[in-house]
């Protein structure tokens, strides 16, 4: 067994003068990094100068301090620093180049041709030296600067070199697709979506591969192709949510995130098989959380399976029975199933009070009190809901549509409005706008409000009629007139 020898005095002491130079050199480089920010360039130098005197973090005091000279147009001396520069760093330090180009896109007295310029000339080291995924971070700062130039054009070459290149994306880790995100984020931003969805898709495909899977990753992933598809109707979306579901089919997750959240997309695009079996692929990562078995069942409801939802939700509350939450999504499906007493006692368990109850059990719950006539009861239940939740849109939908049921329809029309301002493109929001509407006798806007919501989401208008059943032929005969 190797013996541990005890620090000396020197031993100590280097290790203080160590951690008081590391101390120092943050200091200095961060009180330049502000001053370079807001002051710019030439009161920047005397702290870069001070930052000099300490070896930590060298690399980094050197790129600010050859870009700031340069800015000032001090080009001879920056050029001499830089060359000593990588002379005493091998690799230049590239962590140190990257924290640098970060630091003076952002500041004053910089200008964008002078940080691009930097840029390409860090981007150049890291090749020489072969860092691919220095070389990523560094091309998506140079195509930043380029972008705040207005050299929008190149800038976009450069992403689309970097998110569509199958041959450095076979190749590439889990950082290296993660900088790489941040370009679907930026074309998005810019206006070019269907670049951003491309760009998407390949990354995901390049994630899919990854061993062990990166699920932090993956979820940042499904989000941004789920906003990337937002743009485009609901079959081209259904149609690239699915072809994720196939890329995805090999893929070892830790977490079920990733998944869940994929099967909550493809609910709302009408993939309702694929939603089922990739919540069910959740749900065995996670036995323990009902909450991804239950919404394979919820995605087969909606997918007019009520038989098979109903019997997987008896066999959860068999091993499960004091779940108020599953609970409540067997109200639903018995209520959809016209049980209305067995609803009932479901409701009771899941939904004591408006405090305790979830979102989703209030809603149904509310609107089971007004298909057996207790449309009072169901707005005093819906409104405490609302106060708990406020900004939900599908409350605030079910709480316009407990308003129509009681006859106040100004009030109905004004909380229907806010609901789909809140979420546009929600067939539930715009169907119970098309009822405010038509109830006020505005057919025009009426017919408009159902389009929408057909186009949308042709798939939820069955199961919206059958929890609304007092409207439900008018939700069906107005919304297949548009299908």
């Amino acid at each position: 067994m190797t013996e541990v020898r005890q620090m000396t005095e020197q031993d100590i002491e280097t290790w203080r003068q160590s951690i008081r130079a590391d101390t120092f050199a943050n200091y200095y480089i961060s009180m330049a990094v502000a001053v370079l920010r807001a002051e710019g360039a030439e009161a920047a130098l005397p702290w870069l100068q001070e930052a000099e005197k300490y070896p930590a973090r060298r690399a980094t005091q050197r790129h600010l301090t050859v870009t700031a000279l340069r800015a000032l147009g001090r080009t001879e001396e920056a050029e001499r620093i830089h060359r000593a520069t990588l002379a005493e760093l091998p690799r230049y330090d590239l962590d140190g180049l990257i924290e640098s180009c970060r630091i003076h896109r952002e500041s004053a007295g910089i200008s964008a041709e002078v940080t691009a310029a930097a840029h390409a000339e860090a981007i150049a080291a890291a090749e020489r030296y072969a860092d691919r995924h220095a070389r990523v971070l560094l091309a998506m700062e140079r195509a930043k600067s380029l972008w705040s130039l207005d050299r929008r054009e190149e800038a976009l070459a450069i992403w689309d070199r970097l998110g569509e290149s199958r041959a450095l994306l076979a190749t590439a880790s889990a950082d290296d697709l993660a900088s790489l995100a941040g370009i679907v984020y930026t074309l998005r931003q810019a206006g070019d979506q269907t670049r951003a969805l491309a760009v998407a898709v390949e990354l995901l495909a390049a994630a899919a591969g990854l061993v062990p899977c990166d699920d932090g990753l993956m979820t940042t992933l499904v989000r941004s192709l789920h906003q990337c598809s937002s743009h485009i109707d609901t079959q081209a979306r259904r149609k690239v949510l699915t072809e994720a579901v196939e890329l995805i089919r090999t893929t070892e997750f830790g977490d079920p995130a990733p998944l869940a959240l994929l099967g909550r997309h493809l609910v709302i695009a009408g993939a309702l098989p694929q939603a089922q079996a990739v919540f069910r692929r959740a749900a065995a990562i996670d036995p323990g959380n009902l909450e991804h078995a239950a919404a394979a069942l919820n995605a087969a409801l909606v997918d007019q399976k009520v038989t098979d939802a109903l019997s997987g939700f008896e066999d959860l509350l068999t091993q499960h029975p004091t779940d108020a939450s599953l609970r409540g999504w067997y109200g639903r499906a018995l209520f959809v199933a016209g049980r209305t007493a067995d609803a009932q006692a479901a409701f009771s368990g899941a939904c004591a009070t408006p405090e305790f109850a979830s979102a989703e059990a209030g809603i149904d719950y509310a609107l089971y009190q007004i298909a057996v006539g207790q449309p009072e009861a169901a707005l005093a239940w819906i409104t405490q809901v609302l106060a708990r939740v406020p900004r939900n849109a599908l409350i605030m939908s079910n709480h316009s549509y407990a308003l129509l049921c009681l006859g106040r329809r100004e009030e109905a029309l004004k909380a229907a409005q806010a609901a789909v301002e809140a979420a546009p493109r929600r067939s539930w929001t715009l169907s119970t706008l098309g009822l405010a509407q038509q109830a006020l006798g505005n057919e025009q806007e009426a017919a408009s409000a159902f389009r929408s919501a057909a186009e949308q989401q042709p798939h939820m208008i069955w199961l919206e009629a059958r929890l609304r059943p007092l409207h439900a032929e008018t939700l069906v005969s107005a919304q297949l007139v548009q299908l």
